[in-house]
């Protein structure tokens, strides 16, 4: 069966014009909620865009830094070897010196420059009651034997 129609006050009747006017709103606030999309893709990408360079930026004098640290590195290992390579030529010119000296000259350079003595070894510190502590005999993980 079919529903009777239902009576609608002309009041509260849609007519045309108010019908396109509505369509228009919606059109203009989908509009503008699709203009919002837009800017806010593209403030988006330009953020994405400036941290990227920031980041490339940053990558750039880390690299810079750790070539200057290298090359730093790099003098002072020269340096050190200048330096050793020196003392080793000083030491080997006077081992031949003395290989040349006879028994007499060789008696009086030594007297002349006598070799200092090494230091004594330094004492090892023990720690907190260390000298009464004692791994034990049966919950030994790795035992000497």
């Amino acid at each position: 069966m079919v529903k009777p129609a239902v009576f609608v006050p002309k009041s509260e009747r849609d007519t045309v014009h108010e019908r396109e006017r509505r369509e228009a709103e919606e059109r203009a606030v989908e509009e503008l909620l699709r203009k919002k999309l837009e800017e806010r893709k593209l403030e988006t990408k330009q953020i994405v865009a400036e941290k990227i360079r920031d980041e490339e930026i940053i990558t750039q004098k880390t690299l810079e830094l750790e070539a200057n640290i290298l090359l730093l590195i790099g003098k002072a290992r020269i340096k050190r070897k200048d330096v050793e390579d020196a003392i080793l030529k000083e030491v080997q010119k006077e081992i031949e010196m003395l290989r040349n000296m006879t028994e007499e000259e060789r008696k009086e350079w030594e007297r002349r420059n006598p070799k200092p003595s090494p230091p004594p070894p330094k004492k090892k510190k023990s720690k907190f009651m260390q000298k009464y502590y004692h791994k034990g005999a049966f919950f030994q993980s790795d035992p000497d034997d």
